[in-house]
């Protein structure tokens, strides 16, 4: 096809895409299972350790001479009660959702072999904007032009420092993150995709982080929330270290440059969104002081009423200089706002993932451009 770039190679991911699966996004995990996570999460984080992993949420491993915000730690001065699940389990069950592939596209780094890893600097998170304002976010673009400097430095010092891989980035989220529904149709063995003459510019980002579409990650799961991504409930006993939470698993493992948050589908609507804030603004504190850099994703549903975790998204994204990726911008123009009204406008339509997709990988454009990576 002259002009055009189509790959199609196995087909596997394609069936995936246009099949509709029978399943949940939320999970069996019971709400004393999760608090009883919480509540002992926070007791790591007041306890000593010489794990070099975990410690990384402790911001007491920073160099005493050296000024640095402090994270918002989980429940911070909540010690003698635990939050709310933050599993939404809707009333009508969902009859049609993505599952993880019955066939791993692209299998998880072994590391059963791997020599002891040696403690590396942490990095150190700047805030930008101490007083950040989301209330603007339904006006942002789907994807910034450029990315700022502070992001700019944080893929360079955890690519350079921290060994994070320079071409590999990861997903965060529930099950609308699995490759089969998030951007797995750019890899090349198991995907199909096309891109036209406009996006033809595209191919470069798919060819730079071409081992990351496939591949799975430690922290996405069915029903994965804000809160339970920051427990081990989620964690995967087979590679993850004991302790361990799933967003710490896979930096650990995989070592990603990037890593997409899609978070807040999986939130309680009676519960209090300010938590919602905290869980986050301490996720990404802990994903950049591992070099990593995150970009926040908005969502199309309004589990929570009047949009506020969208708002929140946004400014926290403000405050710590790192990428908005506004997808409920893009969702707009489709049908239902690309949500599937068969699933209580919780979960997105088939066409959402293919244009999430779409705007992901040109997000991941943005970043590598910015960078000088292509």
């Amino acid at each position: 096809m002259a002009g055009k770039v189509l790959r199609s190679k196995k087909g596997i991911l394609l069936l995936l895409l246009l099949s509709v699966f029978i399943g949940s996004c939320n999970t069996a995990k019971s709400d004393d299972a999760l608090e009883q996570e919480v509540a002992s999460f926070v007791k790591t984080l007041q306890m000593p350790t010489e794990d070099p992993w975990l410690a990384a949420v402790q911001p007491t491993l920073l160099p005493s001479n050296t000024a640095s915000p402090s994270p918002i730690l989980l429940l911070n001065n909540q010690t003698n009660s635990a939050p709310t699940e933050m599993v939404f389990i809707p009333t009508d069950e969902p009859t049609a959702i993505p599952v993880p592939p019955t066939e791993v596209l692209s299998a998880p780094i072994d590391t059963s072999n791997s020599p002891t890893e040696t403690p590396l600097p942490f990095y150190r998170p700047v805030i930008v904007d101490p007083n950040p304002s989301g209330a603007d976010w339904k006006s942002l673009p789907i994807i910034p032009k450029s990315i700022t400097e502070t992001a700019k430095d944080i893929y360079r010092y955890g690519v350079s420092k921290m060994g994070r891989r320079p071409n590999y980035f990861s997903k965060i989220g529930d099950c609308q993150s699995y490759p089969n529904v998030f951007m797995g149709e750019y890899d090349y063995v198991s995907g199909s995709y096309e891109l036209s003459d406009d996006d033809l510019y595209l191919e470069d980002a798919i060819n730079y982080f071409q081992e990351s579409f496939g591949a799975l990650s430690f922290a996405v799961a069915n029903g994965l929330s804000a809160a339970s991504l920051l427990t081990t409930i989620w964690s995967d006993p087979s590679y993850c270290e004991s302790g361990e939470s799933a967003l710490l698993c896979e930096l650990r493992i995989n070592k990603p440059s990037i890593v997409f948050v899609n978070l807040g589908t999986n939130w309680v609507s009676t519960a209090d969104v300010s938590l919602y804030e905290d869980y986050l603004d301490e996720i990404v504190y802990t994903i950049i002081q591992y070099g990593t850099l995150p970009i926040l994703s908005s969502k199309a549903d309004n589990v929570e009423g009047n949009n506020q975790i969208n708002e929140i998204t946004a400014a926290i994204a403000k405050k710590y200089g790192v990428p908005f990726f506004n997808f409920w911008a893009a969702a707009q123009s489709l049908e239902n706002h690309g949500l599937d009204p068969d699933r209580s406008d919780i979960y997105l339509s088939v066409d959402a993932w293919k244009v999430r997709s779409y705007w992901g990988l040109k997000m991941l454009y943005t970043v590598g451009h910015s960078l000088e990576l292509f």
